[in-house]
């Protein structure tokens, strides 16, 4: 600012002097006043940009990690003491910016754990406690995935996306896979189903159907349909489904399946009871000799779906074997919950598995979560 008092004093003494003193006196006092203006201005600019830089800091600075907070957090997912622990201990090792976007960005969350795995891999232990750590980090991957977004429904079928994997099912029985290729205004256009043999599955005009489908954490939805007709819709032969308003949702799948399309070989397990009295115990024999040929259609941590002519019935038990996307060969036992019926012949087995090893198990997840 100027100072009022010294240009009081310095007026009068240009009123008294000569013209030529008046001058040069009037062009001293037009440079201060302008040096004046130029320093404010300055000092101006540079606290503006200093305050410009510090709220660049501000959001660049991480966000304040409360150890508490976020193990309660983590708990709210489902995740167990070790888990949100583990989890605590990675977002920390790892300096991530904001620790609380594992929650809610499943891209942030997959970027620190495959760094966890990765330096797993890379470390001087036992190949058994390596596993196991494994095992840990796809279960949080797991809890997280599952327990995230639960809310979020669909309010009617027109929200459901294209290319959403669908299951039809009609009075009749069975149930086949399909896929949603245009959801338009009036119908949903979906790929027409397909047997075992390869041929199409079609129904007449008005055939009452129910349709169910998953979102990628597990959760799933079910409503009722009606076939209202065919058409190739971007050339692809389609079967038209009436919309519906009322979306229910489903049970819940416990973990994330993933389509594989592989050969797998299964063999029956019969259980033999081994003494008698109190001593008596049951020993399961793998029968070798009526191993069977069938065709791995997709696969998750908790089990798998087989095609196959001659699946093993419900409430049975198998031995199977399967190469992951990896390629590697794995070996695990399950139990028949369902088998759906197929056409020409066969079934569809849906095997919940029973005993897998650690190393298999991080195999199967590793495919699914492309890790």
């Amino acid at each position: 600012m100027i100072n009022l008092p010294l240009m009081q004093k310095i007026l009068p003494s240009i009123q008294g002097g000569s013209g030529k003193e008046n001058t040069v006196t009037l062009i001293v006092i037009v440079g201060v006043i302008l040096a004046i203006i130029i320093a404010g201005r300055v000092a101006g600019g540079g606290q503006s940009s200093g305050r410009s830089g510090s709220s660049a800091s501000r959001n660049s600075k991480p966000k304040k990690f409360n150890r508490r907070t976020f193990l309660r957090k983590a708990s709210s997912y489902g995740l167990t003491k070790v888990q949100c622990n583990t989890l605590a201990n990675l977002v920390v090792k790892y300096k991530m910016n904001n620790p609380y976007l594992v929650f809610t960005h499943s891209n942030q969350l997959d970027s620190l754990l495959r760094k966890s795995i990765s330096e797993i891999e890379s470390q001087v232990s036992s190949d058994q406690v390596k596993e196991a750590q494994k095992v840990t980090i796809f279960r949080i991957k797991q809890a997280i995935e599952r327990n995230s977004n639960k809310s979020k429904a669909f309010s009617s079928t027109g929200s459901i996306p294209n290319g959403q994997t669908i299951a039809i099912s009609p009075n009749s029985g069975g149930r086949f896979q399909s896929k949603i290729n245009t959801n338009l205004k009036n119908y949903i256009s979906a790929t027409v189903p397909e047997n075992q043999s390869g041929s199409q599955v079609r129904w007449k005009k008005w055939t009452p159907v129910k349709v169910f489908f998953w979102k990628r954490n597990g959760q799933g939805f079910t409503f009722d349909s009606k076939v209202t007709g065919y058409s190739v819709i971007r050339g692809v032969p389609s079967v038209l489904l009436q919309h519906s308003g009322k979306v229910k949702q489903a049970q819940q799948r416990k973990f994330r399946r993933k389509d594989i399309s592989r050969p797998a070989y299964f063999f029956p397990v019969k259980v033999i009871p081994v003494g008698i009295g109190k001593k008596a115990k049951k020993r399961a024999i793998v029968e070798n000799d009526r191993g069977a040929l069938g065709t791995l259609i997709d696969v998750s941590a908790g089990g798998c779906a087989i095609k196959s002519t001659k699946p093993v019935p419900k409430a049975g038990l198998i031995k199977l074997q399967f190469e992951s996307g990896e390629g590697h060969s794995i070996w695990c036992f399950g139990k028949v919950i369902n088998v759906q019926k197929a056409a020409p012949m066969g079934g569809i087995m849906h095997v919940v598995f029973t005993k897998v090893t650690h190393k298999n198990l991080n195999s199967i997840n590793s495919f699914v979560y492309d890790y």
